[in-house]
């Protein structure tokens, strides 16, 4: 992984693809150098998304002569998530409120082992389900973090990395606005003649533990690895997804992963036509360091540059 920090214990399988497998659109879109696939695996600690949209415009037939409304429906993220990993956060508004959920890398309800329970920080309570978070990189080798999306996720295997991650808002009847400086995600609609409102959205990312290859040889520098992982959104009309297959049609939005160094990033797909917005940015925020033979840090912890 880096001079002096060598890794024996695999987490991750390599599997070997034809060039028509991978890439945009597949169950491994993500091209990425192999230094940028331990970053991601290995390394990445903390992450959230900074910046990313996407929406659609409708139109509304006027009824006896009333003139045609025009509508505009955008998923944005909005704040800033604090510790721990797992939160739920409960708005008042109507008969339920609306409730906020996000859930970020080495976070788990499940059991810990014994010979990892120092791993892991004391336990919260979330939904009346006690969450640990991890707090070493020897951590992330626990067995059993379990799923960190819902139903609505395709490739959800249990599988994490820092990266994966899930943002939700829940509703039975309608959203309020979400208060400033929550960090949450949700679809704001908005009429050309002034009438707007919140509804609920789901963004999930999920990582297999695969990594495609393309070549004959993982350590021929011309070999080509591609990470499997899948993002997908709910909450417009049709399905938005990185699985061409499931939404056929190029958004021209990206979802990107920002790294230390250079970001890597694939295509969002729709359902339907008629999709823009801006990149789906995922942004590492902290990274483990490891510790070289020397016992100095490997990688900075806050920002993931070699020391």
């Amino acid at each position: 992984m880096a001079e002096h920090v060598t890794i024996f214990d695999r987490r991750v399988t390599f599997v070997k693809k034809e060039a028509s497998e991978v890439g945009d659109g597949t169950a491994w879109p993500m091209l990425a150098a192999l230094d940028q696939v331990a970053e991601i695996m290995y390394r990445v600690r903390d992450a959230w998304f900074t910046s990313g949209s996407i929406g659609h415009t409708s139109v509304i037939e006027g009824a006896g002569g009333d003139p045609d409304v025009t509508w505009t429906h955008t998923i944005t993220f909005q704040g800033t998530p604090g510790a721990p990993l797992m939160a739920s956060v409960n708005v008042p508004g109507g008969p339920y409120g609306t409730n906020h959920l996000s859930a970020r890398g080495y976070n788990t309800s499940a059991t810990i082992d014994a010979a990892f329970d120092s791993r892991f920080d004391g336990g919260y309570s979330v939904g009346g389900f006690t969450y640990r978070d991890c707090n070493s990189e020897i951590g992330i080798w626990h067995p059993n973090y379990g799923a960190i999306g819902d139903p609505l996720n395709y490739n959800d295997v249990g599988f994490r990395c820092g990266l994966s991650h899930l943002v939700e808002t829940v509703t039975s009847d309608g959203v309020e606005p979400p208060p400033g400086g929550l960090y949450t995600v949700t679809v704001f609609s908005e009429s050309d003649d002034g009438v707007s409102y919140h509804t609920p959205a789901v963004v999930v990312v999920s990582f297999t533990g695969e990594v495609a290859y393309i070549g004959d040889n993982m350590m021929d520098p011309t070999t080509q690895f591609y990470i499997g992982l899948g993002m997908e959104v709910t909450g417009l009309f049709g399905g938005i997804s990185t699985l061409s297959n499931y939404s056929p049609y190029d958004t021209g939005v990206n979802f990107v992963l920002g790294l230390a160094g250079d970001s890597v990033s694939c295509k969002i797909f729709s359902e339907f036509a008629g999709y823009s917005g801006s990149d789906f940015v995922l942004t590492a925020k902290e990274w483990w360091p490891y510790a070289k033979a020397d016992g100095f840090p490997a990688w900075s912890a806050t920002s993931g540059a070699p020391l």
